[in-house]
């Protein structure tokens, strides 16, 4: 959920405090405990190729004069030219609350129209919207809802969980690939960023949707018909209530894959870990896989920077490579000394190769000339090749003591070789980004279509307000 979503709905001042200032106790102090590797930046490949950059496209030009965050994208498997993007609305107060809003294209993001939601109103002020394509070609979308007249003046505090008519999960199915849409099933509980995937394979939970949430632990909803009817959810209680929830996979037995970072600031001796989760029998029952990022530390670099989301995507279509898992994350315990980190599995999740430091950083550089970098985003085409993204502040001025400083560019990595070398990254906006990160919130979009072409959605500034962008990315071989 957006930070702009908790701001009223938040814990109790004093609860916010004193966790406040065990965080300033604790953080200078925290210490890399177990065996640790030194940072390993992520190989250069040497094959010759092109990552062409297409030129960048105004998505949300219907709403031009309402400031957009959070995007994320989609592309039609069965069809190269349907895209379908997704953000949060922030209309002025005088003109509605915020909402999620929806644009389509079908001739591959050139042109894009509106086609879902818009602004919201003081008694339904939506965000963190998730989308996913199932395998009858319906998209489905989740969204969360708010009733803020349940708390408004009337003194109350609500939290995650609860199911006294404050907060909702909207879901919506659209029968056309994104061009219209209708609402299926809501789920009453007030839940922090939602996630969507849906069950393409052919097992016998093909066309089962999942919907992982945080409700202060991490609760798994499942659907056998599209989000209208939901089994009895799964609750999942991490060591630690300090997590982070990212997005989830399926793997080709009808596995279910999830991603999360936790940290303990009870035992400052435990380094901060990026886990997944699993689950063989369809979401009736949530268990705990392996620890993803162990083995690494940098010297200036002593926890993790748990503000975005950890980023997972699976192979699903390489019949050598099927069911390898790709996870991205940012680490660092400040926004002058973050990293674009990765992992691979070639087992499911059992185990994990890497991390890798895919940012670019040099490991024994300055930190008075370190750059931030934030909201990484993850994407495997069909002929196996992964792509990065993030946001990206090298070249803009170092801003001491400043966790979100202003500009930033939008950058992409591939790799040909599944994650073990990797090419130059590119920058993909054509013009800087002058906002702070803080502003652009927690999601970026990427998504591989059925040609094994990228398609990026960020947010960008260069009308003046917070628009969402797109571009094409071509990875060409010899």
């Amino acid at each position: 959920m957006s930070r702009a979503l908790t701001k009223r709905l938040a814990i109790s001042g004093v609860a916010a405090a004193v966790l406040v200032g065990v965080a300033i106790w604790w953080w200078p102090r925290r210490q890399v405990a177990g065996p640790t590797a030194g940072e390993i930046a992520a190989p250069l490949s040497s094959a010759q190729a092109n990552v062409r950059v297409g030129p960048n496209v105004h998505v949300s030009g219907a709403n031009g004069s309402t400031q957009h965050f959070e995007p994320l994208i989609v592309a039609d498997p069965a069809g190269p030219e349907r895209l379908f993007a997704v953000a949060i609305l922030d209309p002025p107060a005088t003109k509605g609350a915020q909402g999620v809003v929806g644009y389509f294209s079908e001739d591959g993001g050139k042109t894009w129209v509106a086609t879902f939601g818009g602004p919201g109103d003081p008694k339904n002020r939506t965000g963190d919207p998730a989308l996913a394509f199932g395998p009858d070609g319906n998209l489905y979308l989740v969204r969360l809802r708010i009733d803020d007249t349940a708390t408004t003046g009337q003194g109350k505090t609500i939290d995650f969980g609860d199911k006294s008519g404050v907060g909702f999960l909207d879901f919506f199915r659209s029968t056309d690939r994104g061009k219209t849409w209708q609402p299926t099933g809501i789920i009453q509980q007030y839940t922090d960023r939602p996630w969507l995937v849906v069950d393409n394979t052919n097992t016998k939970h093909r066309g089962r949707l999942y919907c992982p949430a945080n409700i202060r632990d991490i609760v798994l909803h499942t659907s056998d018909d599209g989000g209208k009817t939901f089994a009895p959810p799964c609750l999942f209680k991490p060591a630690t209530s300090q997590f982070k929830l990212g997005n989830a996979a399926i793997l080709a037995d009808g596995g279910f894959v999830g991603v999360y970072d936790h940290r303990d600031l009870k035992d400052p001796e435990v380094r901060p870990q990026v886990r997944i989760l699993v689950s063989d029998d369809g979401g009736r029952t949530l268990g705990e896989g392996t620890s993803v990022s162990t083995n690494w530390s940098n010297k200036r670099i002593t926890t993790s920077n748990w503000n975005f989301m950890p980023q997972l995507a699976v192979d699903a279509t390489s019949p050598q490579y099927r069911d390898r898992l790709y996870a991205v994350w940012e680490d660092g315990p400040s926004a002058d000394v973050g990293r674009i980190m990765f992992a691979y599995s070639k087992d499911k999740g059992t185990s994990w190769v890497g991390p890798l430091l895919l940012s670019e950083h040099a490991s024994d550089i300055d930190a008075t000339k370190d750059y931030g970098v934030y909201i990484p985003a993850i994407a495997v085409n069909r002929h196996g090749m992964v792509a990065v993204l993030w946001y990206d502040r090298r070249g803009f001025p170092i801003v001491p003591a400043s966790r979100y400083p202003a500009g930033c560019n939008v950058r992409l990595r591939v790799s040909l070789d599944r994650g073990q070398t990797w090419l130059p990254s590119v920058q993909i906006n054509e013009q800087p980004i002058k906002a702070p990160i803080e502003d652009l919130k927690d999601t970026a979009g990427l998504a591989a279509d059925a040609n094994g072409d990228f398609h990026v959605a960020w947010i960008d500034d260069r009308t003046g307000t917070r628009q969402v962008w797109t571009a094409r990315v071509q990875v060409q071989l010899p």
